[in-house]
């Protein structure tokens, strides 16, 4: 309420100062007025600088995490579930429009998804380059998941070398000149 009325005051002292029918005199206390609010309104553009500030700190911080969120989230939406953090940073599965619930209530395919993707994120945070080995992923996934699958593992770590075994071809439908075929006719 107070910085509330410091700044109608302002407003009211600006309108003064612009006013067509406003005397020299009058202009002169107006900013003699406005000189001595200086050192209230720099005070106060270094507050929201610093607001500013600490607010891109924070999401610079937390962007690795949401980054994953996103990632695992889009494997969840059609089942409407969303994993979330709560509060104290425990991850959670909410259904569409329930109460938060622990991870036990996610499929096999769906837990496999989140311990993957957090995996290699940690390891992206940690800076540190891994070949991340997955022997046939398809077998907890759906087919539209496994269209998606290698796109997110490599947006969720790209320094990292991925080698996967698999008999499905959706999985590396878009990735097709990266593939080795193990197949002895095709050798």
């Amino acid at each position: 309420v107070v910085v509330e009325k410091f700044f109608q005051h302002l407003a009211a002292l600006k309108e003064r100062a612009n006013s067509k029918t406003s005397k020299r005199p009058n202009v002169e206390s107006v900013a003699i007025e406005l000189a001595f609010n200086r050192p209230v309104v720099d005070r106060v553009l270094r507050l929201i600088n610093s607001s500013e500030s600490y607010n891109e700190n924070v999401n610079r911080l937390w962007r690795p995490i949401t980054d994953f969120l996103a990632l695992v989230n889009r494997f969840l939406i059609d089942c409407d579930k969303e994993i979330c953090i709560d509060k104290v940073g425990w991850l959670n599965v909410v259904l569409k429009g329930g109460e938060p619930l622990s991870l036990d209530v996610l499929s096999s395919g769906e837990r496999q998804i989140v311990v993957i993707l957090g995996h290699l994120a940690i390891s992206r945070e940690l800076n540190q380059e891994r070949i991340f080995i997955v022997d046939e992923p398809e077998l907890s996934l759906h087919l539209k998941w496994q269209q998606i699958f290698v796109e997110s593992i490599i947006a969720a770590n790209q320094n990292s070398q991925f080698v996967l075994a698999t008999h499905s071809p959706a999985i590396v439908m878009s990735l097709r000149e990266k593939c080795v075929s193990l197949d002895r006719n095709s050798i």
